[in-house]
């Protein structure tokens, strides 16, 4: 039976593809898909939309309300909390105030009891009253005498060691300042540099005199210093003369002491 009804089907669509032609049943068939969604929009969709805004409302009004009902609550609570820290405080300061009597209390008995030992301490007293002569001494050795070079042995020992930890004191400073400027990054390039340049000129020197063209005899300037030399063969003599006290120092190598004889 649904066969047959399928079969009706296809063959009234063919039809009417065949009477009035794809397009104009196209049209018709979109239409009616139109009238469809429409109407399911209208009777169906809507309806449903409108009932979830009125829940929705109404969620919304019973949150008002409940955010109202916590507000009230916690102004509640916390008035609870309020007059309950007042209460503790209040407690506080009483027993504070009673502890403050009892003290006064207590002090004024105290004073009390010494007021009245020392009126019978003083009756006790005024019964056996001898007078004794007053004698004036100085405790410092300086003034008395007693034990006095004990005193200046301890006095000028402390000075002695006071001294000499200054002195240790001082000395441990500028061993401390002199290795802190030896050791900077200055010094060490000054010193290698210096160690390069006297380097420098002692193979200069050693090239003038043993080199492929020998020389006898020349001089040069070093900060202030005139260093001359001469060799005749046998012996290089090399004399430094300060520029400023006219000092002179003169050295003699003995050529074969370096093994370049004949």
């Amino acid at each position: 039976m649904q066969d047959e009804i399928n079969i009706v089907q296809e063959i009234s669509i063919a039809q009417l593809i065949a009477d009035f032609g794809f397009p104009v049943v196209m049209v018709v068939g979109l239409g009616y898909f139109v009238y469809y969604v429409w109407t399911t929009v209208n009777n169906t969709i809507n309806p449903a939309v409108e009932e979830m805004k009125m829940t929705i409302i109404r969620l919304t009004d019973q949150l008002r309300l409940l955010d109202q009902d916590m507000i009230r609550l916690q102004t509640k609570v916390n008035t609870v909390l309020k007059n309950k820290n007042k209460e503790v405080l209040d407690e506080k300061k009483v027993d504070t105030k009673r502890k403050e009597q009892e003290e006064i209390v207590k002090t004024k008995i105290a004073v009390w009891y010494i007021l009245l030992g020392g009126i019978m301490f003083a009756i006790v007293l005024a019964q056996n009253v001898n007078a004794d002569e007053i004698k004036f001494q100085f405790k410092s050795p300086s003034f008395s005498g007693i034990g006095q070079s004990a005193h200046y042995l301890t006095v000028e020992s402390q000075e002695y060691t006071r001294k000499e930890q200054l002195r240790a004191d001082l000395k441990a400073l500028e061993d401390q300042r002199q290795r802190d400027e030896e050791n900077s990054v200055i010094s060490r390039f000054t010193r290698n540099l210096e160690s390069r340049i006297f380097a420098q000129i002692s193979r200069q020197i050693v090239e003038q005199l043993f080199g492929e063209n020998p020389e006898t005899e020349g001089s040069f300037t070093l900060f202030d210093n005139i260093i001359s030399w001469s060799s005749d063969g046998t012996y290089i003599t090399l004399i430094i003369t300060n520029t400023l006290d006219d000092t002179t120092t003169e050295i003699t190598i003995p050529i074969g002491d370096f093994g370049f004889g004949g």
